[in-house]
């Protein structure tokens, strides 16, 4: 798994030196905010008979751009009225449990722009209902959890000599950047950049302001902790972790050593999006000497996520079904 994440990133740092105008083959991929989605494969509102059992297919597809491993799905079912009995799966799928699977699936490719999928359906049988009733409406539920990164990479221009001090000329020109999505349900929405003098004579401090969003239609949940948010045993923090942030030589590891501070990290919620400042460290400073830079910018996000999905389905009287 970590040396498919180290490929994925090494080809990105690739692509962002070609520069935006060639259009790298991962900016086709890295679009949309869905990772893991879900829906029960349906016409109408299904019917079953009590004492009769239903067959319903589901399908369960990575559109995103990272690969999902071992993920969980979890299906309820009103048991008093609905039994689960069996599940039909694709070889791939596993049993963990009478009512959950679990799952890998590959994200977007350029010869699979829609991303993996597969179709697993399940049995139930209806129970018998109360003979004063002629049907009852009953519900059954998917919960889904996952692990999964969100891979950020753009051009970054480092304007070392921000008041024009310096005779050279500058070969870009610093800004922020602004993103909608990453092929992930969170999104780098901005960053902004800012320099200051170092306490070092003659070298200049980095900062970095991310800006991150869920716009998915699921919640963050503790990546360590994912399974248990689907079984119902707590979602953990809701929060998402800066796992790396490269440009240049300087770089930042969420477990090792780093040139910048980054916090906080975890990254708190702030009302609707998620912020977190990366400051380089007063001994990776960058010296005056150096000239105005264009570089790649790699920065990766890892969190948890849950989506649910829900239908209806109706049991009918055996004697007034006639």
């Amino acid at each position: 798994m970590k040396k498919f994440y180290l490929l994925i990133i090494a080809v990105m740092l690739v692509s962002a030196c070609r520069g935006s105008g060639e259009g790298s083959l991962d900016d086709k991929l890295q679009t949309g905010i869905d990772g893991l989605t879900l829906k029960f494969l349906k016409n109408g509102v299904p019917e079953v008979i009590e004492g009769n059992r239903l067959s319903m297919a589901l399908e369960i597809r990575n559109e995103g751009f990272s690969y999902i491993e071992d993920s969980l799905l979890v299906l309820y079912t009103e048991k008093d009225v609905l039994k689960l009995e069996k599940w039909d799966l694709p070889g791939r799928l596993r049993v963990n449990s009478d009512n959950s699977l679990s799952f890998n699936l590959r994200g977007k490719t350029l010869a699979n722009r829609k991303g993996e999928f597969e179709l697993p359906s399940f049995t139930v049988k209806a129970e018998k209902i109360d003979e004063s009733r002629n049907k009852i409406e009953s519900m059954v539920g998917i919960n889904a959890c996952y692990r999964y990164y969100t891979i950020f990479s753009e051009s970054l221009c480092i304007d070392t000599d921000p008041f024009g001090r310096k005779i050279a000329s500058k070969s870009c020109k610093a800004k922020d950047i602004s993103s909608s999505s990453q092929g992930a349900p969170v999104a780098i929405t901005k960053v902004e950049q800012s320099i200051f003098p170092a306490e070092t004579p003659d070298s200049a401090i980095i900062e970095l302001n991310i800006y991150i969003e869920n716009k998915g239609k699921g919640i963050l949940i503790d990546p360590e902790k994912y399974k248990d948010a689907c079984l119902g045993k707590g979602q953990g923090f809701n929060s998402i972790l800066l796992t790396k942030l490269k440009f240049s030589w300087y770089e930042y590891n969420y477990e090792g050593l780093s040139d910048f501070e980054c916090s906080p990290n975890p990254i708190e919620q702030r009302k609707k999006e998620y912020v977190v400042r990366c400051r380089l460290k007063e001994e990776s400073a960058i010296p005056s000497e150096t000239l105005t830079f264009e570089t790649p910018l790699l920065i990766e996000l890892y969190y948890g996520y849950k989506i649910s999905d829900s239908i209806r389905i109706d049991v009918l009287n055996d004697e007034r079904s006639n």
